[in-house]
């Protein structure tokens, strides 16, 4: 029988929610990560080390991109993030079964905890030129602009990945004790959680076209490194035996594309869960000197979508007239700037994980759905959406 919500309130307040500091848990540094040769996958030994709840992973990528006879002809403006091309992590849950907690690009990935904190949210990278000072980047804004050039020259960098595992919620004190709620517990995955790292090439930085690029480790020695680190939590007695265990799922879609201007189209069906936030994120797809597989966008926009809404049976859950004003809206709440590109949707601005939108709630046949006016149409353009869902953890069932 699950635990009444004061059972959890007070399980959650005896709890010391101490986090440790990242350990290693996994470093490679992979020959097969070539500048021309498409997406590779990183060998990851499996599974995760579950010798205490983890609170968080964090992907540290070190390496060097050497361009030399010309420049690059574009950069892509989440370059360097795009390197890492896919974040999977799955396993098999003991109350929810095959689950996979998250399946995201490592440029959303890197962007989407800026959306919600303004500094200590999201990833951040380190870059040098031609062995110059190693100074830490801006963070992605409006316009999103790459601090790599592509110029001729060595560009040493180090790109940091935080990949929580608690919903995203705006920066408050509270917010360790809810994550409790939410850790990677040991009973719950056993030897099953497995992470899948996939990187690209050349084209993931932009369009290499009349550059020779090659890739080697930070300094020039060796190859890539990919480091992963386990954020644990150290916990009181309870150790949550009175909890429900909570999973937040991640997972970024790509949707059909729009090539026509349209009013209030379908964009995606969104799953009848527990929804704490909604993300879209828009832009331009590059169309030369990409490598076959190897998925970035030249360029993020903020005006390919408009009146963009979260509808249910055809009445939207709140009325967005202006994609512009919800983003304004969205950075007053969560004290951040959302960068170019991306559109959250929220429904826990209210500081707790427990104001999520009750989509598992909703009748067989309902329709929970994201539609919007298409502005600009464009047989290059892409819309991604990742919709941030619950299941289990201190909700009543």
């Amino acid at each position: 029988m699950p635990p009444t919500p004061q059972q959890v309130q007070v399980a959650a307040a005896t709890q010391l929610a101490r986090w440790s500091e990242p350990e290693l848990w996994f470093s490679s540094s992979s020959s097969a990560i070539t500048a021309a040769g498409g997406v590779t996958q990183i060998p990851v030994p499996g599974p995760i080390n579950l010798v205490r709840p983890i609170e968080s992973l964090t992907i540290l990528a070190s390496f060097r991109v050497t361009v030399a006879v010309g420049a690059y002809a574009a950069v892509a403006p989440e370059a360097p993030q795009n390197f890492i091309q896919t974040i999977q992590l799955q396993g098999q849950h003991r109350n929810f079964g095959a689950q996979t907690p998250v399946r995201m690009s490592g440029a959303t990935a890197y962007a989407l905890g800026r959306a919600f904190q303004l500094e200590t949210g999201g990833g951040e990278y380190l870059i040098s030129k031609n062995g110059g000072a190693l100074t830490r980047a801006a963070q992605p804004g409006r316009p999103f602009v790459s601090a790599f050039d592509g110029t001729v020259a060595t560009h040493d960098m180090i790109v940091a990945y935080h990949v929580p595992t608690g919903p995203s919620l705006s920066p408050s004190p509270l917010n360790q004790k809810q994550d409790v709620n939410f850790l990677l517990q040991p009973l719950d995955w056993g030897n099953t959680l497995q992470l899948l790292l996939t990187v690209g090439d050349a084209s993931a930085f932009g369009d290499p076209t009349g550059a020779t690029v090659t890739f080697q480790g930070f300094g020039g020695a060796g190859n890539p490194n990919f480091q992963v680190f386990a954020n644990y939590a150290l916990l009181g007695d309870f150790q949550n035996s009175m909890q429900r265990s909570g999973l937040v799922v991640r997972n970024e879609q790509q949707l059909p594309s729009q090539t026509a201007l349209t009013t209030n189209v379908l964009m995606l069906q969104l799953a009848h869960q527990i929804t704490s936030s909604v993300i879209v994120k828009t832009g331009r797809i590059q169309t030369t000197g990409l490598t076959a597989n190897v998925d970035t966008l030249a360029s993020l926009s903020d005006v390919q979508m408009e009146q963009t809404q979260l509808v249910v049976d055809n009445k939207p859950l709140r009325n967005n007239s202006s994609n512009m004003m919800l983003k304004s809206y969205h950075e007053r709440m969560f004290n951040t700037i959302v960068p170019e590109g991306y559109l959250p949707f929220t429904f826990v601005e209210g500081g707790t994980s427990l104001l999520a939108y009750r989509g598992d709630r909703l009748p067989g046949g309902s329709q929970f759905n994201l539609n919007s006016n298409i502005i600009t149409a464009s047989a290059n353009q892409r819309q991604r959406v990742v919709q941030e869902y619950i299941l289990g953890g201190p909700f009543p069932a």
